[in-house]
């Protein structure tokens, strides 16, 4: 997971791998590791933390050695940067404070006369 990114980041490998839709679509990012120019695609489903989600926007990119040993370091898949953006429509928020994902609080509030 990359907090400052939204997108998120799949390594060719693993897009020609899980079999991705491309879109046409050039993107330029920032992550950790640095500027890349990557390929918009769609991948049918993704799961995070156990909750799929389904026809989620990717960015198809070939993620440079030295980011996937500090990913292997990490322990996470080198192949898979999992953006903000995926982690929130999976319902779920970032904690620092544990260095792991934690269930978003939703509040509804109704209304009435």
């Amino acid at each position: 997971m990359d907090s400052r990114l939204s997108t998120t980041i799949l390594d060719r490998s693993l897009a020609d791998q899980v079999g991705v839709s491309f879109t046409g679509v050039k993107v330029n990012l920032t992550p950790f590791y640095g500027e890349v120019e990557a390929e918009q695609a769609v991948i049918e489903e993704l799961t995070v933390s156990d909750t799929p989600l389904e026809s989620e926007l990717v960015a198809v990119a070939s993620i440079p050695e030295r980011a996937k040993e500090l990913l292997r370091r990490l322990h996470v898949d080198p192949r898979l940067i999992v953006g903000l953006s995926t982690i929130e429509r999976a319902g779920f928020v970032p904690d620092p404070s544990f260095g792991a994902l934690r269930k978003a609080d939703v509040v509804f509030s109704v209304w009435g006369p």
